[in-house]
């Protein structure tokens, strides 16, 4: 696939949370790094379309949302085992019940306020992980008061936690982490070692 050219990138919805650089980066990568396998067995053929990839019901009301989304959970699992990267239970759905009434359900397990992301990165010679939260606010997504109470306590804790509202974002969290790669994954320079259960 072509690269788009900058007039051709603002007809596309993703442009709203991504801007055409973030967008130059974002392709570079999905193309020559995230699918290693292809690129050294195959030529890179079979790469899917990066159009195709992520999240892609751009019909969607939280489309922009669920597309950073996707973009960061793929490039962390890259990064590490996608066992590391997690998004705990999200904040539940509106159903309508046979009688028509629409209720809201949650899963018990969801925590209110959550970050939408978690990651853990193991230590450079050591046990546990250094934990960065990733909350995603598309566009002009405001944080709520439970939102900025869970903030606080994970940075009380020594924790990261960022807030991405576009690609651009992305890519400032993870040029400021203090990560090494060792053998082909990454890890934690220094810092609190800690683990939480989610």
């Amino acid at each position: 696939m072509t690269k788009p050219t900058p007039a051709q990138w603002q007809q596309n919805t993703r442009s709203k949370v991504c801007s055409y650089e973030a967008y130059l980066r974002l392709y570079d990568w999905h193309y020559t790094k995230r699918y290693p396998f292809l690129m050294a067995n195959n030529g890179g053929r079979g790469i899917p379309d990066i159009n195709k990839s992520y999240y892609t019901n751009t019909v969607h009301r939280e489309f922009h949302s669920r597309w950073l989304q996707g973009v960061c959970f793929a490039y962390f699992a890259w990064m590490l085992e996608k066992s590391e990267v997690s998004i705990p239970f999200d904040k539940g759905r509106q159903i309508k019940t046979k009688t028509g009434k629409i209720i809201r359900v949650q899963s018990k397990y969801c925590k209110p306020g959550k970050a939408d992301m978690i990651v853990n990165f193991p230590i450079v010679n050591g046990i546990g992980t250094k934990i960065v939260n990733l909350e995603i606010k598309a566009k002009n997504d405001t944080m709520r008061p439970l939102q900025e109470a869970e903030r606080d306590r994970v940075r009380r804790k020594g924790q990261l936690y960022e807030i991405i509202r576009n690609v651009s974002d992305l890519w400032i969290v993870v040029d400021g982490l203090d990560v090494v790669m060792v053998g082909d994954e990454w890890y934690w320079r220094g810092g609190m070692v800690q683990k939480e259960l989610f």
